[in-house]
């Protein structure tokens, strides 16, 4: 999650810190579903796929790993656009 969401991962972080637990569980959970489908769900695929909608280069997974099709890049963008990070 950390390379597609820094800025709230560093937010956890910083809340955690200061001892704000109910911000930084806030936060935890509204990238759980993201974070299920860039790691569980379609590994590294789709953390490429997602870097790519964010404006970094993720670029292609290197064989035997496939590209992910239209469908499930379409799951990654909605919760990307669900934490407001596209």
């Amino acid at each position: 999650m950390a390379n597609v969401a820094p800025d709230l991962c560093v937010n956890i972080y910083d809340f955690v810190r200061t001892g704000q637990f109910d911000k930084a569980r806030a936060i935890q959970k509204s990238i759980l579903r993201l974070n299920n489908l860039v790691t569980a769900k379609y590994g590294v695929a789709g953390l490429k796929a997602a870097l790519d909608m964010i404006g970094y280069f993720g670029g292609l997974p290197r064989r035997p790993i496939l590209p992910l099709g239209e469908r499930e890049k379409e799951e990654i963008k909605v919760a990307l656009e669900e934490l407001n990070l596209v």
